[in-house]
């Protein structure tokens, strides 16, 4: 099984080409890698949730409804990020609702 080189490029860590597929499979976890790459810094779950729905709903974050960043939250926080999590490509601290790029 052929793998993907992540991490701090030493060969360390690395993802099964499954496991990276799977998770680039969808556009939320797709959108939340982009985002945490242009911040470079940990950010709330809150603040994430908010940029991807302003993305999938076209409009400023500004103008985002509640339905909107409520949908984005809860799929985020119950099913996206914990499988990022788990797959090490995010740290993700539930209990204080933040989120960082995993090594």
């Amino acid at each position: 099984m052929k793998s993907v080189q992540t991490g701090d490029g030493l060969g360390n860590e690395t993802l099964s080409t499954d496991v990276a597929f799977t998770m680039l499979s969808n556009g939320r976890r797709r959108q939340v890698l982009h985002y945490l790459k242009q911040r470079g810094e940990r950010v709330t779950v809150r603040e994430l949730s908010r940029r991807v729905a302003a993305w999938e709903n076209g409009v400023t974050v500004d103008e985002l409804d509640y339905k909107q960043r409520k949908r984005v939250y809860t799929a985020l926080h119950q099913t996206h990020l914990p499988k990022l999590a788990a797959a090490g490509v995010v740290d993700y601290d539930r209990d204080r609702g933040t989120v960082a790029l995993g090594r």
